[in-house]
């Protein structure tokens, strides 16, 4: 089940946190002083985009119950849409409630809603042509973190390759490396850390209940020697520049590998996420690999926290084995032809005479 506010998956009620609640209700509904009975304490919910009201609570307290219908309500509500889209960046008014025609709409936000509303903006930000950078850093935000001006350039251009990459919709997924389970990330998503974050939370709630944590380590074997002859590959992401530290293939104990990926992955993080590509030892890909190719010193003592992602192979080398074999055949049917022509024109040359 998912929170009908921020869309993570939840074990039961509608939220997955009390502020997610207030937030929900907060953005489609408003309350009322009652009015309607003097002798009913309380206040009504209305909606923002129809305003009809929904439901009488005492003291703005909202139960599950009252929630259920409000959300029942959206969907049908012939406003709601309207409502929803664009909304004043300084008034926070929605489109229908439009009144000024100067509206500049750009990823999904609008700029004001009336003259005393630019004005107001121009007062605090200058021109209101800065509203367009302004709606870039919100952009930029979304698909690249909230952290992304913060960033060394090279863990930027790391975080940019990635949200480029994901315009291909590669197949993604995060792996349980204990009972197989796969959390896909949302191709339908735009953002790559949004769609990457919904199916971490997956995961994360997973591996609190997972029954096949403790299994044997001939399972665990035994599925490491799976991967290692298949195209799968699996990987640990660097949370500031979403580099990927993949697990080593050549290496056959499954255990070991897992530590090894561990060891990389810290040294990446603690001495050379910040590095440029060619002063990186450890190998960490952004499609191609963007550093070395050594391992660090392995260490046994890492604790590992299970988060583990899985992708496909994929190879720019072309691959001449088909092409060569078809072309031998090609020239091999060729002479058998010329063979074919040149016996059949000498026998009736020989007729002829």
């Amino acid at each position: 089940m998912e929170c009908l506010k921020c869309k993570n998956e939840i074990g039961e009620g509608l939220f997955c946190s009390e502020k997610c609640g207030d937030e929900y209700v907060n953005e489609h509904f408003q309350w009322s002083k009652t009015i309607t009975d003097p002798n009913q304490k309380g206040y009504q919910l209305q909606c923002k985009g129809c305003g009809q009201t929904l439901k009488n609570a005492p003291n703005y307290e909202v139960s599950d119950e009252i929630v259920k219908e409000l959300s029942n309500h959206l969907p049908n509500c012939s406003k709601q849409k309207a409502y929803s889209g664009s909304r004043c960046c300084i008034c926070k008014k929605p489109g229908n409630d439009l009144n000024y025609q100067k509206w500049i709409a750009e990823g999904g936000y609008s700029a004001f809603c009336s003259k005393v509303c630019e004005d107001d903006w121009i007062n605090k930000y200058g021109e209101s042509d800065s509203i367009k950078d302004h709606y870039k850093d919100r952009k930029t935000k979304i698909n690249l973190g909230p952290d992304y001006n913060t960033l060394k350039t090279t863990q930027q251009q790391g975080r940019q390759k990635t949200q480029a990459s994901w315009s291909n919709k590669k197949n993604i997924s995060f792996v349980c490396i204990h009972c197989k389970a796969l959390f896909a990330y949302d191709k339908s998503i735009e953002s790559y850390l949004e769609a990457r974050n919904r199916a971490k939370n997956q995961i994360t709630n997973h591996l609190r209940s997972c029954s096949f944590k403790e299994s044997s380590k001939s399972q665990f074997q035994e599925w490491w020697t799976g991967i290692r002859s298949s195209k799968t590959r699996i990987i640990k992401t660097c949370e500031t520049c979403w580099g990927k530290v993949l697990w080593d293939k050549s290496i056959t104990d499954a255990k070991q590998a897992r530590q090894q990926v561990l060891s990389d992955f810290k040294y990446h993080q603690d001495h050379e996420c910040h590095l440029i590509p060619t002063q990186r030892t450890i190998a960490i890909y952004h499609s191609p690999n963007q550093g070395g190719n050594q391992h660090a010193p392995l260490d046994n003592t890492l604790i590992d926290d299970g988060i583990y992602s899985q992708d496909e192979e994929t190879s720019n080398t072309l691959n001449w084995k088909p092409l060569v074999i078809g072309g031998i055949v090609v020239v091999g049917l060729a002479l058998i032809g010329l063979v074919i022509y040149f016996f059949t024109r000498n026998k009736e040359h020989d007729k002829s005479k």
